[in-house]
């Protein structure tokens, strides 16, 4: 059984789309609807306060970590840590809630992907990945030719799109002026008023 709604029902009277709030109220990307079609994710913002109206994007995919970062030690079937050789430096908790996946192995392991808890600051030496309890590697992973990659959580530090070229995935358009560090819902579908440059 689920520990929370796969969609949350809300309508306009509510209000419900914009809380802007320091408590972490949903998991991220937790969808909303309305009865109108509106359709909400919920979010961590990250940098700048959300301008209304204009296109948000998750955290930039840092090209270094996205595919073939090098296994560093066996993790076994059950292991909730993986040690990775890693070649970019990237700030510790950036895949926090993010993913791991395998996308070279030597056994069944390949395509399988992992919730992500915690790490340190990623840099040119062996760092450990902790992945969530209730998320162990399924598959023991190997050194021999173990290859991994890690995908940030579009819906952990949304910031407003770039002008002029994306550097994350579009999460949806902010309906309320949500703050740095604060959590609240971006309209991912439906009506919706959108600024034009």
């Amino acid at each position: 059984a689920m520990s929370f709604p796969v969609v949350i029902h809300a309508d306009y009277a509510g209000q419900a789309h914009r809380v802007n709030t320091a408590n972490q109220l949903h998991p991220l990307g937790q969808r909303m609807e309305y009865a109108d079609g509106r359709k909400w994710r919920f979010c961590l913002v990250g940098a700048t306060t959300l301008i209304v109206g204009d296109l948000q994007q998750g955290k930039a995919v840092v090209s270094g970590d996205y595919t073939d970062v090098v296994v560093q030690a066996a993790a076994a079937v059950g292991a909730t840590t993986v040690s990775l050789t890693t070649t970019t430096t990237t700030a510790a908790n950036y895949y926090a809630k993010g993913w791991l996946h395998i996308n070279k192995g030597t056994a069944l392991e390949d395509g399988y992907v992992y919730k992500v808890k915690s790490h340190p600051v990623l840099a040119a030496a062996t760092k450990v990945i902790t992945l969530e309890t209730d998320d162990p590697i399924r598959v023991a992973l190997d050194t021999t030719n173990g290859e991994v990659g890690l995908t940030p959580n579009p819906f952990n530090g949304v910031i407003v799109a770039p002008i002029t070229t994306l550097t994350g995935q579009v999460v949806g358009v902010a309906q309320t002026p949500i703050t740095n560090a604060k959590y609240g819902f971006v309209q991912s579908g439906g009506l919706c008023a959108v600024n034009q440059a």
